[in-house]
């Protein structure tokens, strides 16, 4: 048995060396696999967890399409229009454009010029999105991000993230808010309340939330304005749920309205991008299954004479293929490693590089999923069964035909 292995260890003492080339083209055709599979994976639980989820892809501006309606009409029906449309299905609250956000600046906090944009919601929209309880409308309360940066400037992408407070630090101390329009000027005492997080929710993080009522008044203070005529003032809606957006979305449009989505992706981009990923991944198993069959043919025929030598050796067919396989295996698996360290590499850089800067609105490749894990299992699968079927085949129709015949 010791003289057998020795043996072998002779006959492939050459094979040591994995043709750089055929294991390059491995890795590459392994690489568009998973960077396909990558890409997919990333942007489908990108849309799930940071489109579909989050609050601003669920809000509808809506106006009245009849052109006989004058601003001054439309705006004096306005509080029958919304209260018309809080009592639709699927609608979680109704607010006027106008009401629906304040800019103001937060005092008491060093090192930053306070500002910050409060937003007013109903309880119902409250409760849903932040999970608050009925005590936060006793108090003028706030919900502000998780790394909360009163400034100015966190609404731009190179802010230093030294700079960021941690909410948690914050909670349940007083700050006063200063409003200000023009001449006019209002503060008030708020309170942190609760943190959020404004990654998920596709806002800056100097986007605070508080109960409507808290700003109405307020509202009222700093911007009277009596010539209806002449500005008209939307009307924002909150959908319960993603899944239910295109449905009142098109009972607007049904009932005589405009509506504008206020954020949303471009899907068609998006099923491009699915599209190219396919193509990709297909083309690239249907090109891996013909170089995998042509380079196993072609180690089978350059090692003709090694195989003649273990037949003559005495050693049984079963033998021969499993160690011819096994070498070949061998050498597609290291294939498989360096296209995974090349992957690993690439999104590494291309995540802490790229992806990291705010334009892409907390986009990252996820390289570890259970998908691409699925697939490199399959994959693993079908080329152990490639490689088996064409070694079997090939060696037994073509190459011990011909070692019988010289024998």
């Amino acid at each position: 048995m010791k003289n057998d292995l020795q043996f072998k260890k002779v006959i492939f003492k050459n094979e040591s060396k994995t043709n750089i080339k055929e294991l390059l083209i491995l890795a590459i055709v392994f690489s568009l696999c998973i960077l396909s599979s990558i890409i997919f994976y990333s942007i489908d639980r990108y849309i799930i967890n940071n489109y579909r989820k989050n609050m601003s892809t669920r809000i509808l501006s809506i106006m009245p399409k009849d052109s006989n309606l004058s601003f001054y009409e439309y705006n004096k029906n306005k509080k029958d229009y919304m209260h018309e449309i809080s009592n639709m299905e699927n609608v979680l609250g109704v607010y006027e454009v106008d009401n629906y956000e304040l800019s103001a600046a937060i005092a008491d906090i060093e090192g930053y010029d306070g500002s910050i944009s409060i937003i007013g919601l109903n309880k119902k929209s409250l409760k849903s999105l932040f999970n608050i309880d009925d005590d936060f409308f006793e108090d003028n309360n706030l919900v502000c991000p998780n790394n909360f940066i009163p400034d100015i400037y966190a609404e731009s992408p190179e802010y230093p993230k030294k700079e960021i407070i941690d909410i948690k630090n914050i909670l349940g101390h007083y700050y006063t808010i200063n409003f200000k329009n023009n001449e006019k000027e209002q503060q008030q005492k708020y309170k942190i309340y609760k943190g959020y997080s404004s990654e998920n929710n596709y806002t800056y993080n100097n986007e605070c939330y508080t109960y409507e009522d808290n700003l109405l008044q307020l509202k009222d203070e700093l911007f009277k304005n009596d010539n209806l005529d002449s500005e008209i003032s939307g009307i924002y809606v909150l959908v319960d749920n993603y899944k239910n957006v295109n449905k009142v979305f098109q009972k607007f449009e049904d009932m005589g309205y405009y509506v504008i989505q206020r954020f949303s992706f471009d899907s068609t981009s998006i099923s491009v991008i699915y599209i190219i990923c396919n193509i990709l991944f297909f083309t690239s198993i249907a090109f891996g299954y013909t170089y995998l069959s042509t380079m196993t043919k072609k180690y089978l025929i350059k090692n003709k004479q090694r195989l003649v030598l273990l037949m003559a050796l005495g050693f049984k067919n079963k033998e021969i293929l499993n160690l011819y396989r096994r070498k070949i295996n061998m050498n597609i698996f290291k294939s498989l490693i360096l296209s995974l360290l090349i992957m690993g590499a690439i999104i590494f850089i291309m995540n802490n590089k790229l992806f990291s800067s705010i334009y892409f609105m907390n986009f990252e490749l996820i390289f570890i999923n259970y998908i691409t894990i699925v697939i490199l299992l399959i994959l693993l699968l079908l080329i152990n069964c490639i490689v088996k079927k064409i070694v079997n085949e090939y060696y037994q129709n073509s190459i011990i035909c011909s070692i019988r015949e010289t024998l």
